[in-house]
């Protein structure tokens, strides 16, 4: 079986797919649950009425960007070990792509914080929920920053895997496809005044390759990975 330090390829296989689910639904949590459900991204005595009637939700969404937090990670280092035999220099560097998009949203994530303790530990006012509002909108803002970072992160990982003999490049493909569609979202996200108008379709365009490509890939990973892994010689 080959080796990479004191973890075998085989099982980075299952460790990058079982984070990969696990981070997939709790990014559902996350984001559908706790976050959308809450905050409405121009209102700010609504988004504080309903954080303030549903602090249960807030703390459940946390809760589940924590996990993501904890699963990206994961995912990184055991992509890297996965991914090493097939180019161990383009690993490292998309491991490192994607730990600073973990790092650029775990930042972030304090913005969601902040304003949820303005909102719960002092009697919110107007001009408390426009400055919690602000903070909920910044965190949108740095969580597209470091989707910039994830887009390049996977790039590299659709060039490693369309060229790993041992991996299907249709799921290279899709990878492909969601890197430029990340990319094309969040740049305009952050540089079109009326990126409303677009949201709806970019947002389209990013589920259906992401989707299909990340979730595929840990799919694949826990079916196939673990056991085609060996076919490719070690480094």
């Amino acid at each position: 079986m080959n080796t990479h330090s004191d973890i075998s390829i085989r099982k980075a296989a299952v460790i990058a797919g079982v984070s990969s689910v696990v981070m997939f639904f709790a990014a559902m949590l996350a984001e559908f649950y706790g976050r959308q459900r809450l905050i409405v991204s121009a209102h700010a005595n609504l988004t504080a009425s309903n954080i303030i009637q549903y602090p249960l939700s807030f703390r459940m969404g946390m809760l589940g960007f924590i996990i993501v937090l904890i699963c990206d990670v994961l995912v990184s280092w055991a992509l890297y070990i996965f991914l090493s035999p097939v180019n161990k220099s383009l690993s490292l560097l998309a491991a490192l792509f994607r730990l600073v998009y973990t790092a650029i949203f775990g930042v972030s994530l304090l913005n969601l914080m902040t304003g949820f303790r303005l909102l719960t530990d002092i009697h919110y006012t107007s001009a408390v929920n426009k400055q919690t509002l602000t903070l909920f909108n910044a965190f949108d803002d740095g969580w597209a920053i470091g989707l910039l970072f994830f887009s390049i992160h996977l790039w590299l990982l659709a060039y490693l895997i369309f060229n790993a003999r041992f991996a299907p490049k249709v799921i290279g493909i899709f990878l492909f496809l969601a890197s430029i569609a990340y990319l094309t979202d969040n740049l305009a996200k952050l540089l079109l005044a009326d990126y409303s108008s677009y949201k709806t379709l970019l947002t389209i365009l990013v589920a259906i390759p992401s989707i299909i490509g990340e979730v595929g890939f840990a799919i694949w990973l826990l079916i196939k990975g673990r056991k085609l892994a060996d076919m490719e010689p070690t480094f």
